[in-house]
């Protein structure tokens, strides 16, 4: 069986309250052949000492974004696959194994995606917000025509990501949305039955503000890439 190299890209921002922990997670995983990479987006914090520490690699990227930072540990990947995911998520132990799965079931799938839960709220909370987060994809998905990349949980061929010119401007677009537009003219992306669980600090900071602006940004999202809503591809959902 065909074991690639994939890389694993976080970009970290003052990550210090949840980077070790998601570190150890990923270093529990059943497919071994993985390289970790954090990218440290100008943190002030121990993120740097932690990451060195782990013994990952570390990478700098001086121009403040969560694009560009993603846009540097890609550069930096030397996997034929790049898994994406943040500093505060707890990856499930067989999480790039299945990744592998996926690409393996139809090689026409140049990128995969899955939902997301809450490991810091009430369970039966964290129990909705994974069909909420799920139904979102979905329901991008029909509406864009392919599916949406969830940042936390999704990952991409690298020669996909060849000669690709996406917004840099998280500030104005999702960016791992924006991502999955670029991506889509080239091939399938797939929604994979797997789900990466999250730190809720966000919606915990502001529940109403942070819900309307992701929700503004979304629909900035589709209607900047596409203005008439026209399905030119399809979306695949691979379980």
């Amino acid at each position: 069986m065909n074991k690639p190299l994939v890389s694993v890209i976080i970009p970290a921002f003052n990550e210090e309250k949840y980077l070790d922990v998601c570190l150890s997670f990923l270093k529990k995983q059943t497919y071994k052949n993985v390289e970790i990479i954090v990218i440290d987006n100008n943190s002030t914090d121990k993120t740097a000492e932690i990451a060195r520490k782990a013994g990952v690699v570390l990478v700098s990227e001086m121009v403040q974004g969560m694009t560009y930072s993603r846009e540097t540990g890609f550069k930096k990947a030397k996997g034929e696959i790049i898994a994406r995911t943040d500093a505060d998520t707890r990856p499930p132990n067989d999480w790039i194994e299945k990744i592998i799965e996926e690409f393996d079931k139809d090689r026409e799938i140049i990128s995969v995606t899955g939902p997301a839960n809450f490991y810091d709220l009430p369970n039966f909370i964290s129990f909705l917000w994974h069909f909420t987060s799920l139904s979102v994809l979905i329901i991008d998905g029909l509406i864009m025509g392919h599916f949406p990349l969830n940042g936390p949980n999704f990952a991409v061929k690298k020669t996909a990501l060849a000669d690709l010119h996406p917004h840099m401007d998280n500030k104005q677009v999702h960016e791992d949305m924006d991502l999955a537009c670029h991506l889509a003219p080239k091939g399938k992306i797939g929604l994979m039955n797997v789900t990466m669980p999250c730190s809720a600090r966000r919606l915990k900071r502001g529940f109403y503000s942070t819900l309307f602006e992701y929700t503004v940004r979304g629909f900035r999202t589709i209607f900047l890439h596409h203005p008439l809503l026209s399905w030119n591809h399809k979306a695949t959902y691979s379980t």
